[in-house]
């Protein structure tokens, strides 16, 4: 059987398509209508944090797009000729916020750190031991940053924002967040 919405067919490969979210306001619930199947229990690993930020009631939706990807640690000497560092993926929360300049953050220094993000959250994540993290987001721009500590970490720009990354309809974006204040280049 076939999703009325989504048009994936209704058993294995849907399962993995179907996400716990919560009833956000606006465009978010917008862009994700219920797509008519019977709700699934989804895999613990597939519980949009966003519900646990909200707080709200939740339902299943079909999702159908947003950020997939792995956040790495760099540690360590990368200097040619023969560079002695490690890339360790880690276990980070992932913070996803409505795109973000640097006139949104309160910065530490001249560093990539920031103690505050005066821009919307729009979705949590904790990425897994392997590194791994997916979000359902509706498609748009987005900044993100990881939690080191305290702090909030985001080491690239483009144009006016802090890590902007784009959301395409229909589609899964990949990042790869590297976290590399304590590696050399």
């Amino acid at each position: 059987m076939l999703c009325g919405d989504c048009g994936i067919e209704g058993s294995g490969m849907h399962r993995g398509t179907l996400l716990l979210l919560a009833a956000l306001p606006g465009s978010f619930a917008a862009a994700f209508p219920n797509c008519g199947e019977p709700p699934l229990q989804p895999a613990s690993n597939a519980v949009d944090s966003a519900a646990a930020v909200v707080g709200e009631e939740t339902e299943l939706l079909c999702v159908r797009q947003g950020l997939e990807g792995h956040v790495m640690f760099w540690q360590g000497d990368f200097m040619p000729p023969g560079s002695t560092g490690t890339i360790t993926p880690v276990e980070r929360e992932i913070c996803i916020h409505e795109p973000t300049r640097l006139s949104d953050v309160s910065p530490v220094g001249n560093t990539p750190f920031y103690s505050e993000i005066r821009s919307t959250l729009v979705a949590r994540r904790r990425s897994d031991a392997a590194g791994w993290f997916r979000v359902a987001l509706p498609p748009g721009v987005y900044s993100m940053f990881v939690r080191e500590g305290e702090l909030f970490y985001a080491n690239g720009f483009s144009g006016e924002y802090i890590y902007p990354v784009t959301v395409a309809r229909h589609r899964w974006t990949l990042v790869r967040f590297d976290i590399t204040y304590l590696a050399t280049f």
